[in-house]
């Protein structure tokens, strides 16, 4: 499973998104640690994000939230899906969170 995620930490690095999906949802199919699925959500949702795929997007960062993930970035980009989607009220309610969590936040 180690070699799947570094894989698709690999893919993404490289602009590869549709091939690190494909090792995240493998990952993810799995009974995989509950300590690190949040981040795995999150790592798919930056992917998804990045071929355009908001809404699923969406979805796995709100997983990643429900699961614990309490990073700035994770707040910052479903902000920026919020935006796109016109949902203003809770664009600036995630980037307000994200400064919370990091006052530097760029």
């Amino acid at each position: 499973m180690y070699a799947f995620h570094s894989r698709a930490v690999i893919n993404s690095r490289l602009g590869e998104y549709g091939k690190a999906i494909e090792d995240y949802n493998r990952i993810l199919k799995t009974n995989v640690l509950k300590a690190v699925e949040n981040r795995l959500y999150y790592d798919r949702g930056y992917a998804l994000f990045k071929i355009g795929k908001d809404r699923d997007a969406l979805c796995d960062y709100n997983k990643a939230i429900e699961l614990g993930l309490n990073i700035p970035a994770v707040y910052n980009e479903r902000g920026c899906i919020f935006e796109d989607l016109k949902e203003h009220h809770c664009a600036l309610k995630d980037f307000e969170n994200a400064l919370m969590l990091c006052p530097s936040f760029e």
